[in-house]
């Protein structure tokens, strides 16, 4: 079967229902003509077992390092054993490799290679131009470990991830925004509590890296960094940083003097003595005729600590 042509002649999930209808086997091949961003999507018998974005190109086994699923030293082994055993085309697949060495549990291979395609085909999903091509009969060996997804199940998925993102686009336009902590977190942010993923990614918003620079750092596409970027920003943990660093610090050390001004203009009772003379012999005059009061001038440990705080930042 012949099929190419554009997004425009034809969307990307009407190519996808005819594939899988037709039980195809071969490679879908997309060109982003404004990016010259490139895709690939693998089929087998209308299934979909590979499918790779310009945010998804690596290996499996490198996928599966930067995700902290395998450690390099693992993938290594597992590299050279499949040399060992004739190589990508004749021997083993990695994943298979990982398994067998119980580095890893078969649902989880098959998890990852999953979520791995849903992330790859959601990019593509959102191209709104672009050149198609199928190749019939064009098959990665290399790439087909016995794990596929079916159309029904991508087209659902794809379905599903569009909506969340037109609703995080309204709360974060563009990947150039930059974030920073906030300096007063909201009360209910005292009762989040954060994935692996979640505490990566907060470790970057440090107020001058966009979200760009963000995904470069912590390897997540945008998706996935703008959901997780969508939820702190519910919980109160992060804002836009509209000023620079030192501006912010700025404001927060007078907030902080502020704050320590109003603690420290508090009248301050009578020392307890006083106190316990003055409820002992409340009728009793002073002496000489003039009253003997020294009130107690001391600051507490903590509120010297925060004075000092502050001096020391300006």
């Amino acid at each position: 079967m012949a099929l190419k042509g554009t997004l425009k002649d034809f969307s990307l999930m009407d190519i996808f229902q005819l594939l899988g209808s037709g039980k195809k086997t071969g490679t879908l091949h997309l060109v982003n003509t404004e990016t010259t961003a490139e895709g690939t999507v693998c089929f087998y018998e209308g299934r979909v077992f590979f499918a790779s974005s310009n945010w998804h190109r690596e290996p499996l086994g490198q996928r599966l390092v930067a995700a902290s699923r395998v450690t390099k030293e693992q993938l290594d082994a597992a590299l050279a054993q499949q040399e060992r055993e004739g190589g990508p085309s004749q021997g083993r697949k990695v994943g298979e490799i990982l398994v067998a060495n119980d580095v890893l549990a078969p649902k989880e291979l098959q998890s990852f290679v999953q979520g791995q395609i849903h992330d790859s085909l959601f990019d593509l999903f959102r191209w709104q131009d672009g050149q198609v091509e199928f190749r019939v009969g064009e098959v990665p060996i290399e790439e087909d470990i016995g794990i596929s997804v079916s159309v029904e199940n991508v087209i659902m998925e794809a379905s599903r991830r569009l909506e969340s993102w037109e609703a995080i686009k309204k709360k974060i336009p563009s990947l150039d925004t930059v974030y920073a902590m906030s300096f007063a977190p909201a009360a209910k942010s005292m009762d989040v509590h954060l994935k692996p993923s979640e505490w990566k990614l907060l470790c970057w918003i440090d107020g001058e890296t966009d979200i760009n620079g963000i995904l470069r750092a912590v390897h997540m596409d945008d998706f996935q960094a703008c959901q997780i970027i969508y939820g702190l920003l519910g919980a109160g943990l992060i804002e836009k940083a509209d000023e620079s660093v030192e501006e912010r610090l700025r404001k927060l050390d007078l907030k902080r003097l502020d704050d320590i001004t109003t603690t420290t203009s508090q009248p301050v009772p009578p020392p307890p003595a006083f106190r316990a003379r003055e409820e002992a012999a409340p009728d009793a005059g002073p002496p000489n005729g003039a009253a003997q009061f020294k009130r107690d001038h001391s600051v507490s440990v903590e509120t010297l600590d925060r004075l000092i705080e502050v001096v020391e930042g300006l």
